[in-house]
């Protein structure tokens, strides 16, 4: 029986569709448009350990390298840290049944939802809620920690990201083609 482990680690984010209005929700594969149509959508960004031993830590973890399909967890780009990223999601809806450990009866639980973010500097405070509406989006090589959940073993392993506090903001600029 595997437990569940919680890290933390600090780095860099791109692609961040960490908010409900910004999820993904849909997809060319029709696979993941299938997922992603049952969990409602999903929370996801890319994630850049700040240097070689925060992606150390993650590995210490139990964290796989090899993705279900063959695929590799550490992906290597030079953008930003250590030049290797991981994907972090969570699904919008993901409904799982579990035993109440004080009834012992079966309960259905929504392990999804959206991503907590948060300010984590001097400046804003540490935990302050993220507000969108003075704060605006978050850009690629904002400055983070994340924390996250991994449940299993191998390629059938379950990452969830929980929780998202921005050190550095850097504004989301959209790139000109994307303008109306």
């Amino acid at each position: 029986m595997s437990n569940t482990k919680f890290v933390q680690l600090r780095g860099y984010i791109e692609w961040a569709k960490i908010f409900h209005d910004n999820r993904d929700v849909s997809s060319t594969n029709k696979g993941v448009n299938k997922m992603l149509k049952e969990a409602d959508g999903q929370y996801k960004m890319n994630f850049y350990p700040i240097d070689d031993e925060e992606l150390q830590k993650a590995k210490d973890t139990g964290l796989s390298e090899e993705l279900y399909g063959g695929g590799q967890r550490f992906k290597h780009t030079g953008n930003f840290g250590c030049g290797r990223y991981f994907e972090l999601k969570r699904k919008n809806r993901d409904m799982k049944e579990v035993k109440n450990k004080e009834t012992g009866e079966l309960e259905e639980v929504n392990f999804g939802g959206p991503v907590e973010v948060v300010w984590f500097n001097e400046e804003k405070g540490y935990n302050t809620p993220w507000n969108r509406e003075t704060d605006g989006n978050i850009g690629n090589g904002s400055e983070v920690v994340v924390k996250f959940s991994v449940y299993g073993e191998g390629t059938g392993q379950t990452v969830r990201l929980i929780k998202v506090g921005v050190v550095k903001h850097l504004q989301y600029e959209m790139a000109e083609g994307n303008r109306l």
